[in-house]
């Protein structure tokens, strides 16, 4: 029965790395290569500095509405 569980294991070990080259091989082109960082694994560091860019973004946002709203109450001099 040992002899048949090394087996199993070996075929199956044989089957992931045969799957795993298989998708590297057909997804080789340079498209695939450069839209691979895209579909990585989401971290909670990469979460963290995305929440701080979009409250830094909305921050921007804000201000830049608060200007041009004082700009466009100001009188005009001709």
């Amino acid at each position: 029965m040992a002899g048949r569980l090394g087996g199993d294991r070996e075929e199956l070990l044989s089957a992931a790395n045969f799957a795993r080259n298989a998708s590297y091989t057909s997804c080789s082109s340079s498209f695939w290569k450069k839209m691979e960082p895209n579909f990585a694994p989401v971290n909670m560091e990469i979460i963290a500095y995305l929440k701080q860019l979009v409250k830094t973004i909305e921050d921007d946002q804000r201000c830049l509405s608060q200007m041009l709203c004082l700009q466009s109450d100001a009188p005009t001099m001709l």
